[in-house]
């Protein structure tokens, strides 16, 4: 065999085995690749600081729902003796069915009053919540936009790399 044209064959193979390592690497190590990442990362901190802050709000949810779950209670009782004041009743039973509804009126109040100093009472942490979310809806777009260019990007170097193999 001749020995100048493998020595020529390989450096040739060493350069494409060269080539093709470049642009793996370029995969892997590329700009997009990295501000990729770097937004990713971004996102899963804002999530686990939403979740943090979600978890110190358990109590504050739980009492909101019960609240809620009062007054809706309230609200649907107040409804019911309004549609037997609205019905043939003798002067006790129209007495007694006002006082309960007052009585259920004062409770609303009481518990929509509750349910204000609650919500007031842990406005910070529902705010910080609220900028999380805006900034994980704004980074949404980006990431998406990336992940697509980085598609773009890759489907073009296995073409490359599909050339040289």
């Amino acid at each position: 065999m001749n020995e100048p044209f493998l020595l020529s064959n390989l450096i040739e193979l060493q350069e494409l085995d060269n080539e093709i390592f470049k642009l793996i690497s370029e995969k892997s190590d590329g700009t997009t690749v990295k501000e990729l990442k770097t937004h990713e990362i971004e996102f899963k901190k804002l999530q686990s600081d939403k979740q943090n802050i979600e978890n110190e709000l358990q109590l504050y949810t739980d009492a909101k729902s019960h609240i809620e779950k009062s007054i809706l209670e309230s609200q649907m009782k107040i409804e019911t003796i309004n549609e037997k004041l609205n019905t043939n009743l003798d002067a006790s039973e129209l007495q007694n069915y006002n006082l309960q509804k007052q009585n259920f009126q004062k409770n609303l109040l009481d518990y929509e009053k509750s349910l204000n100093e609650l919500n007031v009472e842990n406005s910070d942490e529902l705010e910080s919540i609220n900028k999380i979310d805006l900034s994980l809806e704004s980074l949404k777009p980006t990431l998406l936009s990336l992940s697509k260019t980085l598609q773009n990007e890759w489907r073009e170097i296995d073409q490359k790399i599909g050339k040289y193999e």
